[in-house]
């Protein structure tokens, strides 16, 4: 996935083929499983700035509330539990859609 970002200079701003929004949830993920906080955060935080408003797409299921609550469970599940982020995750995805479940 890497190669394909690099190969196609697919960065915040020259944002194509959704790959970008993948990338940075599974690199989270993996982060979260080698028990690498720094690397998560740096996730959250493109999602919470250069990306924010092309994840907001309500047509995809991946938007922003699937993205908010996703890192709100890694981040529940993290150990040592980083729940006050969590919890901003969580509201910040039932903001963008109450109906997200």
């Amino acid at each position: 996935m890497e190669k394909l970002i690099r190969e196609n200079n697919i960065t915040a701003t020259n944002y194509r083929m959704y790959i970008y929004k993948y990338y940075f949830h599974l690199k989270a993920e993996q982060a979260a499983k080698e028990n690498r906080l720094p690397e998560i955060l740096e996730c959250i935080n493109e999602f919470d700035g250069p990306i924010k408003d092309k994840v907001k797409d309500h047509t995809s299921p991946f938007d922003f509330a699937y993205y908010q609550n996703a890192f709100g469970e890694i981040l529940v599940t993290f150990k040592p539990a980083q729940l006050d982020l969590a919890e901003q995750k969580f509201l910040a995805s039932l903001e963008f859609n109450p109906n997200f479940a």
